[in-house]
């Protein structure tokens, strides 16, 4: 007992000395958030209009855990990925339309779905365990990218460029991306 307890104290000291090795020579920005001058701001001075959707519960529509939510012509995009593990439409009225895409391990299907956008050609892009899979606003499968790589979050370039363009333009920061 004495010899695995030594072992423990012995591989958990010796990888924090690893880590403070590791970054010994790196070279850390430092970034002064000047807590001072960050002013309280009503909600009304941002938001002009605020409408609370119920959405419709079906047996196809069951939310679990909301991750993220986009509004899309007229649509509402909702991830749930630990609940209903998929991408599901609804109407701006709440009624529910159609899940995008299909759990499992086949062509067009994800097994955790992490994150989603809507790109600049009118296509839902659904980040899986290395693999992107890109379906139509209908929620038919188009075709996937595998990537070398695992992600909990993604953008797409087309959409970055886009508030980049309109921040540059207008000075406005960025709002919803």
């Amino acid at each position: 007992m004495k010899i695995m307890l030594s072992a423990l104290i012995f591989l958990c000291i010796s990888c924090c000395i690893h880590k403070k090795q590791k970054y010994k020579d790196a070279t850390f920005l430092r970034i002064k958030i000047p807590a001072g001058q960050i002013q309280p701001i009503k909600m009304s001075e941002i938001i002009s209009e605020f409408k609370a959707i119920k959405l419709e519960f079906t047996d196809q529509s069951m939310i679990g855990d909301i991750r993220k939510i986009v509004i899309h012509d007229n649509r509402i995009y909702v991830l749930d990925t630990f609940g209903a593990k998929s991408v599901m439409v609804f109407g701006m009225d709440g009624k529910f339309i159609h899940r995008i895409g299909t759990n499992g391990k086949g062509p067009g299907q994800y097994l955790l779905p992490k994150d989603f956008v809507i790109d600049d050609k009118n296509e839902i892009e659904i980040i899986d365990n290395q693999r992107i899979n890109i379906y139509s606003l209908k929620g038919e499968f188009n075709r996937n990218h595998k990537i070398s790589f695992g992600s909990e979050n993604f953008m797409n370039i087309s959409t970055i460029k886009k508030h980049i363009k309109e921040f540059i333009s207008t000075g406005n920061a960025l709002q919803t991306i």
